[in-house]
């Protein structure tokens, strides 16, 4: 009975502020978030709420950044659909409510990309969002990820398992020798729209044979990523409403994952596969 009163109770701003404080998110930080509505609880005013307590958490000096995918299923699908066009005004984020909502808030900026574009609140909006368009690959140099890095910014989940975290690709895209043909071979135009005017971008999409393999399609392979990140002092966990609250500084996340590249060990196999 008591559980049920707990799942029943109305969560506020003020509780969520309290326990992202308590599980280390601080005045000033810069953070990617991703995460799961569902898994908070019945908060007050539901999206907004969270949005709101992370952006007073973090202050007017922070960074709050989400992702905003925007792809078909997967990268290599998205590729195939071809009346996909990509809309950094209009095109929906497909990963998550909250995700959505946050592209939708005052002030935030987005970023341009075809399928892995990412959205931000703070004052690095412009400097964070700028420039993936040009990019010469997804996750790399001059892309958002490479930038929360430079600024010393965390990646978290509400909800989520340590298998979402997008900055596993930013190390393989700056050390793709480590990783074997984690794209296919081929690059694919997909359309982009920018002031009205529809143009192409070319990328390199992910090969299906390691991604319907990788860490978030393989709970073992989760469980000792998780598990390892415990042991290194990377990984620091506590809890936001009734959802697990993990985060990461991007930085040794990213040294941590190419030191456990040269090793054979990926977020498609690690050992006892």
């Amino acid at each position: 009975m008591r559980n049920l009163w707990i799942f029943k109770k109305e969560i506020s701003k003020e509780e969520l502020v309290k326990d992202l404080a308590s599980a280390g998110i601080r005045s000033g930080d810069t953070i990617m978030i991703h995460s799961s509505l569902s898994k908070i609880g019945k908060v007050k005013n539901g999206s907004i709420t969270v949005i709101e307590a992370l952006i007073e958490q973090i202050g007017t000096t922070g960074n709050l950044i989400m992702p905003a995918y925007s792809y078909v299923n997967t990268m290599e699908n998205t590729a195939k659909v071809n009346d996909y066009v990509f809309d950094s005004l209009s095109t929906p984020s497909v990963v998550g409510t909250i995700s959505e909502k946050f592209r939708q808030f005052p002030a935030v900026k987005r970023s341009i990309h075809p399928t892995h574009s990412v959205t931000v609140h703070g004052p690095l909006a412009d400097t964070i969002t700028e420039g993936h368009l040009k990019a010469d690959t997804n996750f790399g140099l001059n892309t958002p990820f490479q930038k929360i890095r430079e600024i010393k910014g965390k990646t978290g989940g509400i909800g989520v398992g340590v298998a979402y975290s997008t900055f596993y690709h930013s190390v393989e895209d700056f050390y793709p020798d480590l990783f074997g043909q984690v794209y296919l071979p081929k690059p694919e135009a997909l359309k982009v729209m920018i002031n009205g005017i529809v143009t192409t971008k070319s990328i390199f999409v992910h090969n299906p044979d390691y991604h319907k393999v990788r860490i978030d399609k393989n709970k073992a392979i989760e469980d000792w990523m998780r598990d390892h990140f415990k042991k290194r002092g990377i990984l620091h966990e506590g809890s936001v409403g009734l959802a697990n609250f993990w985060w990461m500084d991007t930085q040794e996340l990213f040294d941590e994952m190419q030191s456990l590249a040269k090793k054979g060990i990926t977020i498609y196999k690690v050992p006892g596969m």
